[in-house]
């Protein structure tokens, strides 16, 4: 049986998406840090933070995709037009690749470095190498990992913004469904009054039974 679309992403879902957000906002900001620091003990720490996070961010991603695909079903309904599915769609998938692809383009290039640091988890173990250490490699995965990160950096901006204008100026549902706030007055679906307090529910069958009455 499938579920009905609710007014707010699952929990689970919200939890991988705020989890991850200000995972990968905080690995921005440490990372052009990291690159700028002079004394080489405290670089070489910031690095394997770095590492660390990387691969907590790419494996809390892949379970983040898994969920959404797991409760599709139960995702909110836009309401937008086509284009605007289509959009937030593409975007969503461009983001979900751009940290996958930032993730392993940082782990080919650690795998190739001519210095044999290992890829470890705050020291407690330590990940295989992708790649065996090669310098033409490394310089390539390098511009990648630059390149990548930079998109990333672009697109997170826009997505934050498209959010701000749905919520400030729109005055629609989309990051509510995200925060799991209360939508907004008229706009509930029949779909979501599994989610509605008693109170809510009472008003929302009066309203019903009135439209049915005077239809």
């Amino acid at each position: 049986m499938s579920l009905e679309p609710s007014k707010s992403w699952p929990r689970i879902v919200r939890r991988f998406h705020w989890i991850s957000a200000g995972l990968v906002l905080f690995m921005l900001v440490e990372g052009t840090i990291m690159v700028r620091v002079t004394d080489v003990g405290l670089r070489f720490e910031l690095y394997q933070l770095h590492k660390s996070f990387g691969i907590i961010i790419l494996t809390l991603t892949v379970l983040r995709m898994s969920a959404r695909f797991l409760f599709a079903s139960s995702s909110p309904t836009t309401g937008g037009q086509g284009w605007q599915v289509f959009a937030a769609s593409t975007v969503h998938a461009l983001l979900y690749t751009l940290v996958v692809g930032v993730v392993l383009s940082g782990w080919i290039m650690v795998s190739a470095s001519p210095i044999p640091v290992p890829i470890s988890l705050f020291g407690f173990f330590n990940f295989p190498t992708l790649t065996p250490r090669n310098f033409e490699i490394y310089v390539l995965a390098k511009a990648w990992h630059g390149w990548l990160t930079k998109a990333l950096l672009i697109l997170s901006f826009l997505h934050i913004v498209v959010a701000l204008k749905h919520h400030f100026i729109d005055r629609d549902d989309v990051l509510k469904r995200m925060l799991n706030q209360k939508n907004s007055p008229g706009t509930e679906r029949p779909g979501e009054v599994d989610d509605l307090s008693l109170t809510e529910r009472g008003e929302y069958g009066s309203r019903v039974r009135k439209s049915f009455l005077n239809g």
